[in-house]
């Protein structure tokens, strides 16, 4: 709980950890399991307090009842958050051309729910009679057309024409701990959030703008940069480093380091990366 700028990171950035593993205490009496629930806590903890390079566009809303105009828009432009083109082009080039999720804060006030992108449906409407339509360009209307446009002065001046979005965006969402042996995936749960925004397009068709129909948008888009991974300030020290194997008590020097960044909150990436590939390569010991 309160964490979900953790576990959303972890989730597109680690694999999942999919059996128990037990291991051994430091007097080597004792065999601990670690369920998949126990590292994911424990990953979710590092993508939270660790450090790492992030990609984020958008603002942070910190009004609990952000103020609107007659049309629902915010007039707080920390509030305004992300243009629907942003997000139309991000969902395109991040999802759908590179297959790869990104996360969103799912409401525009002042609460955070971090959510990782799952997949995305585009159904085009007409902006005037806000007809839903099959088809792209049958749904595409001259601006000079809209003679009620609510946003005629929020246009941008390369806008000669507009088409109408709602997009349906599946997202994952948080799921209540277990102690299950092993981890698929079949107890992952999912949302659907629904936008409806229209583009704002110049004589070329490229898109310039846009404006969001309705109160509820995403916030804020944000990812972990490419081949970025969570770090504590320990880890460092540790760079280039085998990673455990799990079968005999772990470094006393690791330990310490361990120790040290546990007082800052932090857990060891070396400790949960361990974790993590002995979860995905051994056989389930047998508990003692």
């Amino acid at each position: 709980m309160g964490i979900c700028h953790g576990w959303s990171a972890a989730s597109i950035m680690t694999k999942r950890p999919t059996k128990t593993i037990y291991l051994p205490s430091f007097d080597k009496k004792y065999l601990s399991p670690f369920y998949p629930s126990d590292i994911k806590a424990l990953n979710s903890l590092l993508w939270a307090k660790g450090s790492y390079k992030t990609q984020f566009i958008g603002g942070r809303c910190h009004e609990e009842s952000p103020t609107t105009d007659d049309n629902n828009r915010a007039t707080n432009p920390d509030c305004l958050d992300n243009n629907p083109a942003t997000l139309h082009l991000a969902l395109i080039h991040q999802i759908g051309i590179n297959k790869q999720s990104m996360i969103m804060d799912a409401t525009l006030d002042y609460e955070v729910w971090n959510q990782p992108i799952i997949s995305y449906n585009f159904k085009p409407f007409n902006p005037i009679n806000q007809t839903t339509l099959l088809n792209f360009k049958d749904a595409i209307i001259e601006l000079k057309t809209f003679i009620d446009d609510p946003y005629k002065k929020y246009r941008s001046k390369k806008t000669k024409y507009l088409i109408g979005i709602n997009v349906e965006i599946i997202y994952a969402v948080e799921t209540t701990p277990n102690h299950s042996i092993l981890d698929n995936g079949d107890d992952d749960d999912q949302n659907t959030a629904s936008y409806y925004y229209d583009l704002e397009l110049d004589k070329n068709f490229n898109i310039v703008g846009g404006e969001w129909y309705g109160y509820q948008h995403p916030d804020f888009l944000w990812m972990p940069a490419k081949n970025s991974m969570a770090k504590s300030a320990y880890d460092y020290y540790l760079l280039g480093h085998k990673l455990w194997n799990g079968e005999s008590p772990i470094d006393n020097n690791i330990s310490n380091l361990a120790k040290k960044s546990a007082k800052k909150g932090q857990p060891l990436a070396y400790i949960i990366e361990s974790l993590i590939e002995l979860s995905n390569s051994q056989n389930i010991q047998e508990k003692k």
